[in-house]
């Protein structure tokens, strides 16, 4: 075997190597990306200071968290309740909160708990999670714009199927 053609062979070993190494690579930080989407206390199903934001009628409750010095969430919250008016039927709402004062509204159930917030909430404000009727967060995605949510809702609203979490891309 000549000097080229081991420098060549021992070239392809290095570069399917490093294909392999770079192929690991990016499933970790898929599975650090998917572990960063879902708020810590979510990550193994709905935690159970949340348990009341369960959906109960329908098959998916859409729940805002909001910090109550947030002026963004102050800016979104009638726009979710707007939300809730006009989807009642189709899925159900609720807005957490640590602490604060919160008006309640039809459609919206209000939940004021610190602990649940906290194992819930994802690291962004506002924030929006989406539990399905089984008590699994689907996703958790931010609330600042609601416009992928008004897209979801009337994509269940027109679909007679239920969709997957795939399917709701907030």
């Amino acid at each position: 075997m000549s000097f080229t053609s081991a420098a060549l062979i021992l070239s392809w070993l290095a570069i399917a190597f490093l294909m392999l190494g770079f192929a690991a690579l990016l499933q970790q930080v898929r599975a650090l990306q998917a572990a960063i989407l879902l708020p810590p206390g979510a990550r193994a199903g709905l935690p159970e200071s949340a348990r009341a934001l369960r959906p109960v009628t329908t098959n998916r409750r859409y729940v805002l968290t909001v910090d109550p010095g947030c002026t963004a969430c102050a800016d979104v919250i009638p726009e979710f309740r707007d939300l809730a008016a006009r989807f009642a039927p189709t899925a159900e709402f609720a807005l957490l909160a640590p602490s604060g004062e919160y008006a309640g509204s039809s459609g919206v159930d209000v939940l004021v708990d610190a602990t649940a917030y906290r194992d819930l909430a994802p690291s962004w404000s506002p924030g929006i999670v989406v539990i399905d009727s089984d008590g699994k967060v689907l996703e958790a995605a931010p609330g600042g714009d609601l416009d992928p949510l008004k897209a979801a809702l009337g994509a269940d609203r027109s679909s007679t199927s239920t969709s997957t979490a795939s399917e709701v891309s907030l």
